[in-house]
């Protein structure tokens, strides 16, 4: 993670994504905005039942409390950015892993 409140960010929760091809992350929420960014390579991501493929350089933003996640639908690693709110869950979760 680049940001969060193991460095001392209070609101924001800024981390990258390496990730190889067919692997992803499920369908999950957040009560919280995220903004996913491809830097590289082609990603699956969905929100409910919407599914989109974007390349680098595209973003898609979910609004809390809605089901999404991605894949690597390429042949090569899968670079992503991802920016939200650092909810309580996971600051628990990064000072229990600090």
């Amino acid at each position: 993670m680049h940001v969060s409140v193991c460095n001392g960010a209070t609101q924001l929760c800024i981390f990258e994504q390496w990730v190889e091809p067919a692997v992803g992350a499920p369908t999950h929420w957040h009560p919280v905005e995220e903004v996913l960014t491809v830097i590289a390579g082609r990603a699956e991501m969905w929100i409910d039942d919407e599914h989109l493929v974007l390349t680098a350089g595209q973003s898609l933003v979910v609004a809390a409390h809605r089901q999404h996640g991605f894949r690597n639908v390429g042949s090569e690693l899968l670079h992503i950015h991802a920016v939200r709110h650092q909810f309580l869950r996971q600051r628990l979760t990064d000072l229990q892993t600090w």
